[in-house]
């Protein structure tokens, strides 16, 4: 029996099987992803950053989710530890067909972040890793997070869509502009792991520099219980060098 068990396919239904996705899984899941980044750029070496992330579920369709993210720069500054806001909200799944799901997801982007110059300097490095989540990294500010995703897991392939907005509602001075993101994911199951290539995507709705993408290939093993991965994510700009290698785990509750 723990010879059918090591050889089981891995499972892309115990959590969303996505590094830079919106994480919206399908069960209660707890998580944690380290990640090193590599820059090319004058007075900067690189940054590490770990998440932390779960979600619980409280009835048949809804959980609550909660995430947080420490970061640390490799520069020629004072480089100082940074701390992200704290991501809190709800996930409601409705069906959406015999294998496929909608999640509609709101919540709420709470000011924990650091706002000493070093430290924000760290998390903006550490940003490279979710550029979905870049209002995470905005200081003194409370932000309202809504957005559908579609989620659909075939015998073979899994498919994500994203779909959100933060939006700032409390700010110190101005209240910086909205953020939309809109993200894909595909991948395959294999024998005893899951192959997935994302594509993420942050707008900034000011300014003429306004799109940051990310492309990651990664590699989730296990069955349905803890599954470790792997995987490695790039900034798709031309003026950008920057090289991350991400690690995790996740499992379900």
């Amino acid at each position: 029996m723990a010879a059918l068990a090591a050889s089981a396919p891995a499972s892309a239904d115990a959590d969303t099987p996505f590094a830079t996705l919106d994480r919206v899984g399908r069960h209660s899941t707890v998580g944690a992803q380290l990640s090193f980044g590599v820059i090319d750029a004058e007075g900067v070496d690189g940054f590490v950053r770990f998440d932390l992330h779960g979600q619980f579920d409280v009835a048949p369709r809804l959980s609550i989710y909660s995430a947080i993210a420490i970061s640390q720069g490799f520069t020629e500054l004072d480089d100082e530890l940074g701390l992200s806001n704290l991501d809190l909200g709800i996930h409601y799944r409705v069906s959406a067909g015999r294998r496929a799901k909608l999640v509609v997801r709101g919540g709420l982007l709470l000011p924990t972040a650091s706002d000493d110059g070093d430290a924000f300097f760290s998390n903006l490095l550490g940003s490279f890793t979710r550029v979905t989540d870049t209002a995470m990294i905005v200081p003194d500010s409370t932000w309202a997070r809504l957005s559908l995703n579609y989620l659909y897991t075939g015998r073979r392939v899994f498919l994500q869509g994203d779909f959100g907005v933060d939006i700032a509602i409390v700010a110190d001075g101005d209240n910086p502009d909205p953020l939309l993101h809109f993200n894909g994911g595909l991948g395959i199951t294999l024998s005893g792991a899951t192959l997935a290539f994302e594509l993420a995507n942050v707008v900034f709705t000011e300014g003429e520099d306004n799109w940051d993408t990310t492309f990651s290939t990664v590699v989730r093993f296990g069955g349905s219980h803890v599954q470790p991965y792997a995987g490695v994510i790039l900034p798709l700009d031309e003026d950008l060098d920057v090289f991350v290698f991400t690690v995790g785990i996740a499992g379900p509750l």
